[in-house]
């Protein structure tokens, strides 16, 4: 009869051979759960993609550790599913998480790692001050990195983010005239980018009545609009800004030139 300590040994001895069995099956789990997550992303099932995305963060958690950079990007994930299905508040918790474990590990990362978690959660939290907030520090970011694009593109979600709230100022407004002015020194004319900022700001200018302004940039994403093989919404929305400057500046004939255009035009 085997004695107590030997068959203590014996049971240690299974358990450590059982521990690379479980962590492989986490592994695999893990792999078919991510795999089936990116199916489901590219199908554009967002039922499913919430599924997965869940089943691939709790496993990720297991395979990399909770302060791991992966369970970060792993929560971000999540929390886009769970924007896409309508649970923008549960989506919060994960932006949040996400971030938190960016902080985390900041002395790890670059400091440009920083801006999808900053601007994901200013986007989706309610708060407007506390979007400010995460938008200014995503901002300074962008500005010292060496890539003007980044620094335009986080520009213009800052704008988007701001511009219909309580803290809307002339520097808000600047974000878009930067990131525009950005955009046309990197960015070809048919840039979809740089063609919507044109437009966006034309639009902000006609907003605040200064109407000789909203016209040439309206005409510029027109121009730039044309260029597609097919008639942009964009395009005829900017048509009709310009029915309305012509208007109200007494020339019928130049109006009448965009009706005829937004007629004329073909989705």
């Amino acid at each position: 009869m085997k004695s107590a300590s030997s068959l203590k040994t014996i049971a240690v001895l299974v358990s450590s051979l059982l521990l690379p069995v479980t962590s492989l099956a986490a592994n695999s789990d893990f792999n078919t759960a991510f795999k089936d997550y990116n199916l489901a992303l590219e199908n554009n099932d967002a039922v499913l993609e919430l599924q997965y995305a869940q089943l691939a963060f709790d496993l990720g958690k297991l395979k990399f550790g909770e302060d791991n950079i992966n369970s970060a990007n792993l929560a971000l994930n999540l929390a886009t599913a769970l924007t896409k299905n309508a649970q923008k508040s549960q989506a919060m918790t994960f932006y949040q998480l996400a971030l938190d474990i960016y902080r985390t590990n900041d002395d790890t990362i670059d400091d440009i790692e920083l801006i999808d978690p900053l601007t994901l959660l200013a986007d989706a939290t309610t708060n407007n001050k506390q979007a400010r907030s995460l938008l200014n520090e995503a901002i300074n970011i962008s500005e010292d990195s060496d890539d003007p694009l980044l620094h335009a593109k986080t520009l213009m979600l800052a704008f988007k983010r701001l511009v219909n709230t309580e803290f809307y100022t002339p520097r808000v407004k600047q974000f878009l005239i930067d990131a525009e002015a950005i955009y046309v020194q990197h960015l070809p004319t048919n840039s979809a980018d740089r063609v919507y900022a044109t437009y966006l700001l034309g639009s902000v200018l006609l907003a605040e009545k200064q109407y000789s302004q909203a016209e040439t940039k309206l005409l510029q994403a027109i121009k730039e609009y044309s260029v597609l093989d097919y008639d942009h919404p964009f395009e005829l929305s900017a048509h009709a800004k310009l029915v309305e400057i012509y208007s109200l500046q007494d020339e019928p004939s130049k109006a009448t030139e965009h009706c005829l255009a937004i007629g004329n035009m073909k989705p």
